[in-house]
């Protein structure tokens, strides 16, 4: 997940700083107690669908900023 998040930041020209920012809030917020469904493990399994049915769009980026932040909240 990290390697993906990092790529997809570095494609939008993302500043190293806020990249690693955003990353710990986001990893800490999907491993956090009471996480039964949409965790670190549902977001694996939404990038496995996304090449699975061979989504293409023409910014990628986007939908995995869609991802990434789609239960971030919880």
């Amino acid at each position: 997940l990290s390697s993906r998040w990092f790529s997809c930041c570095r494609s939008l020209k993302v500043d190293d700083a806020t990249q690693r920012s955003w990353w710990r809030l986001i990893r800490q917020k999907y491993s956090g107690v009471g996480r039964y469904y949409h965790n670190t493990h549902h977001l694996r399994d939404m990038f496995v669908l996304l090449q699975e049915f061979a989504i293409s769009a023409d910014r990628q980026d986007l939908l995995y900023l869609a991802i990434f932040f789609h239960d971030v909240v919880y």
